[in-house]
């Protein structure tokens, strides 16, 4: 948000959200910001050219994506709420059990090592432009359904 008044979702009744075509934060905004009216670009730079342009007053992003351009324009801010989480995940195809079983044993030792820690701290962690502290652990899909 560029407006430093915008702070909860509540705020955003009225204004106009950019996001990119087709996205997942694109859904999200419509379905959690019913009251603004979501603006979809083609592609991440031109919807926040248009939050910097004043074109619309908020964006919608994944918190990666949010974190890099936040650092490229530092007179934005993020509200605290979140529209949605979503988990990184990895698909196999059905039938597959031997694989299933190999991937799930392998990410579990990953988890148990610390592995997949460092794997995010090298990416996302407190040492990159991101600083995000990992918050969701390994996690089986069906714990989500």
């Amino acid at each position: 948000m560029k407006d430093p008044n915008l702070k909860t979702f509540d705020d955003l009744k009225g204004k106009r959200i950019s996001a990119i075509k087709s996205s997942t934060p694109e859904l999200y905004a419509r379905q959690q910001l019913p009251d603004s009216t979501v603006v979809a670009f083609e592609d991440a730079p031109s919807a926040f050219l248009a939050l910097q342009q004043g074109k619309t007053q908020g964006m919608a992003m994944t918190e990666p994506a949010a974190i890099r351009f936040h650092a490229r324009a530092q007179n934005m801010h993020f509200l605290d709420q979140a529209l949605h989480f979503e988990p990184n995940c990895l698909g196999i195809r059905k039938g597959e059990d031997a694989l299933t079983q190999a991937v799930d044993k392998a990410l579990q030792d990953m988890e148990t090592t610390g592995e997949l820690q460092a794997l995010w701290d090298k990416w996302y962690g407190p040492g990159t432009e991101f600083q995000l502290v990992r918050e969701k652990k390994l996690t089986p899909l069906s714990d989500f359904q």
